[in-house]
């Protein structure tokens, strides 16, 4: 019979074991600002990369996230769409973003 021990849960472990790393797709670029299709939570300040097929993915952190509006938010939740600004623009649409 095995240890009921090696089989239990890790209940000392506060962080979630499938850590959503996909944030959304980029679906049209103007400057700086990227509106993105969010598909997993993206918060202000946070580390993100930018896969493009043309790029080494390098980090960038999100400066701004606003809604279609042009309203400021600190967190861009699933299933919306949002207007994101980082530092850079090298980026094209349909380019992935993941969380860094």
């Amino acid at each position: 019979m095995e240890n009921p021990d090696s089989t239990a849960s890790n209940l000392n472990n506060s962080k979630p074991d499938n850590v959503h790393n996909f944030l959304g797709k980029i679906e049209k670029i103007s400057g700086n600002s990227l509106l993105i299709g969010v598909r997993n939570k993206i918060v202000l300040g946070e580390n993100i990369k930018i896969l493009s097929p043309k790029l080494t993915p390098e980090k960038y952190t999100v400066e701004k996230i606003s809604d279609l509006e042009g309203n400021s938010k600190e967190v861009a939740q699933p299933n919306q769409s949002v207007i994101i600004k980082i530092s850079q623009n090298l980026f094209n649409k349909g380019d992935l973003v993941y969380r860094a």
